[in-house]
């Protein structure tokens, strides 16, 4: 018997959701959008990089390349031939947390696209000449979007430093070493573990109907067992670090030196409530309006740009980056200072009510633009549901901000931003030209 499950206080949610949970442990979750006959539809797998086995870094992001290389019912390739005849999209993608897969297609063809993404969640069959074939585009893809990069290299390097033994340490893409070390084998014994109903949510949003989309899952992914799956293994807690962590990175391709921080700090499923109020404080210091960029940029410029954003959803704790570009003979120093004396300030001083309310409704704003596309609701409900929120906090955060206080913001930044204080985590990086 399928129970069909809403979040309460339907005024104020914002996607409208309806969901069940197959027998199978499988969540299915609708958001019905009639505005145009499309459905986008998602399978997100709460399995990632973060659950790979030591030394296999780079492994849930190749079986995702893996997933499109056939079963019995589709040929290799044919998945998203099929998707592009029907004059429909698809894609997927990987992080610490999750690996996720999706079509958007014509209406009429939802039934076929569950089909065959519910196939491959248990046939999925490759040979081990094409599957070490697609590990050599996978590490040309690492050489194109990290070995390349300078400011991708020093990213890679400060998380590494951040968040030591834990697997948020690890690049997604994997590191190039283990890469060329990964095998065919490891990556069907990954599936055999981790792909199975248990461990995914189904999003469907577009022109459907609740109803008609629970009985199509209930036929297709309904049908699948677990097999003896298991669930994602325990991570390590981070240990403390001491003293102040300084990285530098020089590259012949960089023009303009660059100053970083990255702050670890709780992630939204972790500590929902900080997580508000660290919403609320990247969006009071945050962009072009800022506290940051007004006092660094323009108020008495020392810098020609400068940013901060909190990462937010993640299954464990998640980062504040905050970036900088220094005008010419500005130090290092004076950047520390300035960033610092801003973060100060509104530790001291706070923010006022009618800045606070304002960032609130620009946050809510978005929330309803969001809600209004085709494909928005299935990557932002599906993200953060696979990220350990609940339905209910999914569709009521956007409410749930209203209840952040001016005091709540002094105390995010004086508890985690601040160095020396008792959530201070972090690590100051340099990006630099390299010398001649």
């Amino acid at each position: 018997m399928l129970q069909t499950v809403t979040a309460a206080n339907a005024v104020d949610k914002i996607y409208n959701t309806k969901s069940i949970t197959l027998p199978n442990a499988m969540q299915v979750v609708v958001v019905e959008n009639h505005r145009t006959p499309a459905v986008t539809h998602m399978v997100w797998y709460k399995i990632g990089g973060a659950d790979e086995v030591m030394g296999h870094s780079g492994l849930a992001h190749y079986l995702e390349h893996l997933m499109f290389k056939g079963t019995g019912l589709v040929a290799a390739g044919d998945f998203s031939k099929k998707v592009k005849s029907w004059g429909g999209n698809d894609n997927a993608f990987t992080s610490w947390d999750f690996t996720a897969y999706f079509q958007t297609v014509p209406k009429d063809k939802l039934e076929s696209v569950m089909i065959m993404e519910s196939d491959r969640m248990k046939n999925l069959s490759f040979d081990d000449a094409e599957a070490l074939i697609e590990r050599d585009v996978v590490i040309q893809e690492r050489k194109q979007r990290t070995d390349s990069n300078p400011s991708a290299q020093l990213g890679e390097a400060m998380r590494a430093a951040l968040f030591v033994n834990h697997p948020y340490a690890r690049p997604i893409i994997g590191w190039d070493q283990e890469l060329q070390e990964l095998t065919p084998a490891a990556a069907r014994d990954f599936y055999k573990t981790y792909y199975a109903p248990k461990n995914a949510i189904l999003l469907v949003s577009g022109d459907v109907d609740a109803k008609d989309v629970f009985e199509l899952a209930a036929r297709t992914y309904g049908q699948i067992n677990n097999d003896g799956a298991k669930t994602r293994p325990d991570w390590p807690e981070v240990p403390t670090i001491y003293g102040q962590t300084t990285l530098t990175h020089t590259h012949p391709s960089v023009k303009q030196a660059m100053w970083r921080k990255l702050y670890r700090v709780p992630g939204m499923a972790k500590d929902y409530k900080q997580a508000l109020a660290f919403a609320l404080t990247d969006e009071l210091i945050g962009g072009n309006t800022g506290r940051l960029y007004q006092a660094l940029a323009v108020d008495d410029p020392i810098v020609s740009a400068a940013s901060f954003s909190y990462g937010g959803i993640a299954v464990d704790d998640s980062t504040v980056s905050i970036g900088v570009t220094p005008l010419d003979g500005v130090t290092w120093e004076q950047v520390d200072k300035a960033v610092d004396a801003v973060l100060q300030d509104v530790a001291d001083n706070g923010v006022t009510s009618e800045e606070l309310a304002k960032a609130v409704a620009r946050i809510q704003d978005e929330s309803v633009y969001e809600r209004d596309s085709l494909t928005g609701p299935a990557m932002m409900v599906g993200y953060q549901l696979v990220s350990g929120l609940s339905l209910e906090q999914v569709e009521g955060w956007a409410r749930d901000i209203e209840n952040v206080t001016p005091e709540d913001i002094q105390e995010t930044v004086r508890t985690y931003l601040l160095p020396g204080a008792a959530g201070y985590h972090a690590v100051t990086a340099h990006l630099l030209p390299q010398a001649e």
